[in-house]
C-alpha cells in the first residue's frame, strides 16, 4: 500500500513537531474525462501551452487548467467557524488558496462543496474582487478573511478567495473543490496572504518548510523513503550547492538521483518567504531485487523549467 503525505515542518529551539496531511487517490480530470468519453474533444479545443504557466502579470498569474488534468492526490482542509470542509489540490506551482462559494452557480461549482459566509461566526471580507486567467475563460471571486484549518494548526484571519464564476467544464470534472498554492508570495494573485505565510505569521511554523513523499511500508522500514522530520531538518554539515539565481518565483528539478537524500541535506539561505527544499522519491525495485528510491530534488528559480523536469503539484 502506498500514500502520498504533505509534511509541514515546524522547528522549535527547545521542541519540534512534523505535521502530516494525508493525502486521498482520486481519479484525475482526465480519467474521468475518459470514462465519460469526453477527453478527445476536450483535448483538441483545448491546446496546452507548457509555457503560459510561467508568464507573470503585475498582479495576475495565468494558469492553464490542463495544468491540473492528471492530478490525482488531494488532502482535506477547514474553513470557518465551524469548520467547513473542503478537498484541496495542494500546489507548489501556484500560491493562492481559494475554494467555492455559494455565489458560484458554474456547474463547476454547484457540483463541489462550496463556502457559506453566512454559516462561520469568523468570517470578514473587505470586497476585493479577484481573477485567475484559465485558457477557457477567467475564473472570478472576492478575497474573504476566515480561520483556516490544516489538521491540528489553526490560522485565524486567513486570506482566501472565494470563487464566484468558474468558467468551462475542465473544473466540473475535477474531484477537489478548490486549491491550496504552495509556491512563492511573488506568485500570490493581488499580493494575497498565501496560507504558509499565515501559518507562519501566526507562529504555526518557525520555518516554511514542506515535505512531499510517497509511503511504502517496505521502504520506510529499511530507511529508504522517509518523511521530513525534525532530525533531518538540520544536518550537521552535508549540504548541496544550489546554484545562482535568487529563489523567489517557482520549482526546477536539479537532477535525477538513486540514492538516500534527506530534504535536510538542502542549505541555501534565501531573501524571500522560500521553501528550503522539496524530495519527491519513488519507490522501485532495482535489477538486483532490491528495494531503493528514485529521487529528484525541486528547488525554486525564477526562469521556467523545462518541460520534461516541471514539477508542480503535490
Amino acid at each position: 500500500m502506498k500514500w502520498l503525505v504533505v509534511v509541514l515542518l515546524c522547528l522549535q529551539l527547545l521542541e519540534a513537531a512534523v505535521l502530516k496531511v494525508p493525502l486521498k487517490k482520486f481519479k484525475s480530470i482526465r480519467e474521468t474525462m475518459k470514462e465519460k468519453g469526453l477527453l478527445g474533444e476536450f483535448l483538441r479545443t483545448h491546446k496546452y501551452d507548457p509555457a503560459w504557466k510561467y508568464r507573470f502579470g503585475d498582479l495576475s498569474v495565468s494558469y492553464e487548467p490542463m495544468a491540473y488534468m492528471d492530478a490525482a492526490y488531494f488532502g482535506e482542509i477547514s474553513i470557518g467557524t465551524p469548520p467547513q470542509n473542503f478537498l484541496v489540490l495542494f500546489d507548489t506551482g501556484s500560491s493562492n488558496l481559494w475554494v467555492p462559494s455559494v455565489y458560484c452557480q458554474s456547474q463547476a461549482c454547484t457540483s463541489h462543496s462550496r463556502f457559506n459566509p453566512s454559516e462561520s461566526s469568523t468570517y470578514s471580507t473587505n470586497g476585493q474582487t479577484f481573477s485567475l486567467q484559465y485558457g477557457s475563460g477567467s475564473l472570478t471571486g472576492f478575497f474573504g478573511y476566515d480561520t483556516l484549518t490544516v489538521q491540528s494548526i489553526q490560522v485565524p484571519n486567513q486570506e482566501f478567495g472565494l470563487s464566484e464564476n468558474e468558467p468551462g467544464t475542465n473544473f466540473v470534472y475535477a474531484q477537489f473543490d478548490g486549491i491550496m498554492g504552495l509556491a512563492y508570495p511573488a506568485l500570490s494573485v493581488d499580493g494575497a496572504t498565501t496560507a504558509m505565510q499565515g501559518m507562519v505569521q501566526e507562529g504555526a511554523l518557525t520555518s516554511p518548510i514542506f515535505s512531499v513523499y510517497l509511503s511504502d511500508p517496505v521502504l520506510e522500514s529499511s530507511g529508504l523513503g522517509p518523511p521530513l522530520t525534525p532530525s533531518r531538518a538540520a544536518p550537521p554539515s552535508s549540504t548541496l550547492q544550489l546554484p545562482g539565481k535568487p529563489l523567489e518565483q517557482t520549482w526546477n528539478i536539479l537532477t535525477p538521483f538513486t540514492k538516500t537524500l534527506p530534504v535536510s541535506n538542502l542549505s541555501r539561505k534565501v531573501t524571500s518567504w522560500a521553501w528550503v527544499g522539496l524530495s519527491t522519491c519513488l519507490p522501485e525495485t532495482g535489477s538486483g531485487g532490491e528495494r531503493r528510491a528514485e529521487c529528484g530534488v525541486g528547488v525554486p528559480t525564477t526562469r521556467a523549467p523545462p518541460r520534461c523536469q516541471h514539477h508542480s503539484g503535490a
